[in-house]
Order: C-alpha cells, then sequence, then structure tokens
C-alpha cells in the first residue's frame, strides 16, 4: 500500500469508470477512501492516495419510475390474500420500507385517532428516530380492517402470513396477475411514489418526510421528482396519469404477446394476457 501513487489512485477511477455508473464509482471511491484512512491510522501507508480523486454523486435517478395512483385498486384485485392487499397498501399507500410492515403489531394502530405508529430500524440509531407515525389513510384503513377481522385470535403481528426476507419474486407475480409489467426497484419507487403523490396533494415537505421517514436533504437527493402532472396543474391541464406514466417510462422491457414472452420498447404497465405465463 505505500507503494500506490496519487496518480494510481486516480487511474483506478478511470477504470472502474469504463465499467460501471457513476454512482456505483463514486460508492466504491467513498469505500476505498475509508479503507486507506483505516490503513493510514494502522500504520500501513503513509497518506491517503484516494483523498484526491473525486468521489463523484452516488445518487442514480435512471430508475425512477411514478408508479400511477389508478394502479393501486387494479393491484389490490390481484392479490391472492388479504395479508398480501395490507402489504401492498403499507408499501404504496403507507409510504414503508420493505421490511417495517413485518415489524408492525395490532397495538400500533390507534383507531380512534387514525395514526399508525411505524418502528423504523433504519433510523433507530438517531435520537427521537426509532418510530413515526402516519395516517390511516383511507385505503389503508381500509385494508388493516379487513386483515383485523380475520386476524387469528392473540395474533400480534398486522402481517402474519409471508413473512419473508425478499418479496420480490412472489410480487412480480402478483404484478403480472394484474396485467402489469414490473418496475424497476420494486419497493423504493412505491415509496417515491407515497411520498410524491403527498407533495402533490399539498402537504408540507417537512410533513411528508415525517411520515416517509427520512429527512429533507434525503428527500431532496432520492425521492423528490418534478412530475409532469404539475406542469400540468400550472396551465390547467388535466390528464390521464396511467397513459403519461406509460409512454414516460419505455425502454426495454419483457412483457407477453399471446403465448409468447416478448422483448420490445419498455412497456412498463402494458396489460399482459394472464394465460401467458406461468406463474407458478
Amino acid at each position: 500500500m505505500r507503494t500506490i501513487t496519487e496518480r494510481e489512485a486516480q487511474d483506478a477511477r478511470t477504470e472502474l469508470s469504463k465499467v460501471y455508473r457513476e454512482a456505483t464509482v463514486s460508492v466504491t471511491i467513498g469505500r476505498l477512501r475509508t479503507f486507506w484512512t483505516w490503513a493510514v491510522n494502522k500504520g500501513y501507508a503513509e497518506k491517503n492516495v484516494f483523498l484526491a480523486v473525486k468521489k463523484g454523486s452516488s445518487v442514480n435517478r435512471s430508475k425512477d419510475y411514478q408508479i400511477p395512483r389508478e394502479w393501486t385498486e387494479r393491484i389490490l384485485d390481484a392479490c391472492p390474500t388479504q395479508n398480501w392487499r395490507t402489504l401492498f397498501a403499507l408499501w404504496r399507500v403507507g409510504g414503508l420500507r420493505q421490511q417495517e410492515p413485518l415489524l408492525i403489531t395490532w397495538d400500533c394502530v390507534n383507531w380512534e385517532k387514525k395514526r399508525l405508529l411505524v418502528p423504523s430500524p433504519k433510523t433507530a440509531r438517531y435520537e427521537g428516530r426509532e418510530n413515526r407515525i402516519i395516517p390511516l389513510f383511507p385505503i389503508l384503513e381500509r385494508e388493516l380492517s379487513a386483515s383485523f377481522e380475520i386476524a387469528p385470535e392473540g395474533e400480534p403481528y398486522v402481517v402474519y402470513e409471508n413473512r419473508r426476507k425478499n418479496f420480490d419474486s412472489a410480487f412480480k407475480r402478483i404484478l403480472f396477475w394484474a396485467g402489469l409489467t414490473p418496475w424497476a426497484k420494486l419497493f423504493q419507487n412505491m415509496r417515491s411514489s407515497c411520498e410524491n403523490d403527498l407533495i402533490e396533494d399539498g402537504y408540507p415537505a417537512h410533513v411528508v418526510g415525517a411520515w416517509i421517514g427520512h429527512t429533507s436533504k434525503v428527500q431532496e437527493r432520492h425521492y423528490l421528482r418534478v412530475l409532469d402532472s404539475f406542469f400540468d396543474k400550472a396551465v390547467g391541464k388535466e390528464i390521464d396519469e396511467t397513459s403519461e406514466n406509460v409512454e414516460r417510462n419505455r425502454g426495454n422491457e419483457i412483457f407477453c404477446r399471446g403465448n409468447e414472452i416478448v422483448s420490445r420498447g419498455n412497456e412498463i404497465g402494458k396489460e399482459i394476457p394472464l394465460n401467458a405465463v406461468n406463474l407458478r
């Protein structure tokens, strides 16, 4: 490590940039800086050669996707069980992180005040951010009430089925049943879509940040978007949000035609014949 120069560190960044996206390169350089700092402190290196290397931006917004509100009931109808309906409502309507619904118990639900206490392990290391309180939005209250009615006696958890670590595959099957193509960053985009909906509805940014569970800095860097609907609202134009999102998010995705799975132009949201895919 003592023989590595700043020029070689810069060359390493150049080579990384040929292979990886800017966000990945930025994270890698950050980790190398941390590692070299440790090496200097331990006496394995004389200086941190990566401090002079440009880190770049670690934010990648290329896979952002605004999920239309109109799809909410459609996806709920495709859910095979009430537990799945509640899970999806917590993700898309409540803006919860992927694993947060598994921590919610029935005593977290305040039916009288229409509020929900959400344990937040990701932010628990910060004082006063061990949990957050969100409103029981109408759809969320409806699905939670339905789950409560059929919950086994003595069951403490709101989500008592499908308590798995990885929901990706199962949720993608639900999207196929709904006739939709899975979008990138399945769970983060549901969460960011919820946040953008709340901002569009006129709630103050600091209130939305408190409900979603992050700071205004994180909100601006990773979640908030300038939606076409803001422009349309400004000029008094009403639009079909579903068709707008489908058109805006064309790329290279797989969809189905007849009994074939074919690839063309990333028609996210395109209806898929249910007999075209083996969903087992």
